[in-house]
């Protein structure tokens, strides 16, 4: 077995687990509201990297490959194979919601989680989460109805 095929089977082992845990009945499945808030001081959190640097992307799509796909999916639309039974849903980061929050408040999501997405804050160093930040941001872009908000950093198509 490669190590890449061992690292997703390990991702998706990680998010089976999360099924045993408390769930909310809440929905944010595909086309749903965020009814997940962050703090208002992770608003205004900025990003410290460029959305577009070649390494920063591929190194937030190596980790969202490795932890999110299973839940998220590979466009990142909440329809991963482990997501479907999941409640709430995983989180669509195409919908408006979350396409609009801050990278700050996503940070804040990401670092300490809620059922039934796991905290990755004790998993993942703070350069690794925003690297996924940018990855997801470039999903958006290339995927979302509506392009992710007017944060200076980011470098989207126009």
């Amino acid at each position: 077995m490669k190590t890449n095929d061992k690292k997703l089977i390990g991702g998706i082992l990680g998010a089976v687990l999360v099924l045993g845990f408390e769930s909310f009945s809440t929905s944010n499945g595909p086309g749903a509201t965020d009814p997940w808030q962050a703090p208002a001081t992770a608003s205004g959190v900025q990003n410290p990297f460029n959305y577009k640097t070649p390494a920063v992307v591929a190194a937030g799509k190596k980790i969202f490959t490795q932890f999110c796909v299973a839940c998220h999916g590979a466009k990142g639309k909440g329809d991963g194979i482990a997501g479907s039974s999941l409640t709430p849903r995983p989180a669509n980061f195409m919908s408006v919601p979350i396409v609009e929050q801050s990278d700050g408040s996503m940070f804040w999501k990401i670092t300490t989680g809620k059922t039934p997405m796991p905290t990755w804050g004790s998993v993942l160093k703070p350069g690794q989460r925003w690297d996924v930040i940018c990855y997801i941001r470039t999903l958006e872009d290339k995927y979302a109805s509506v392009k992710p908000y007017s944060d200076p950093n980011f470098l989207g198509s126009k």
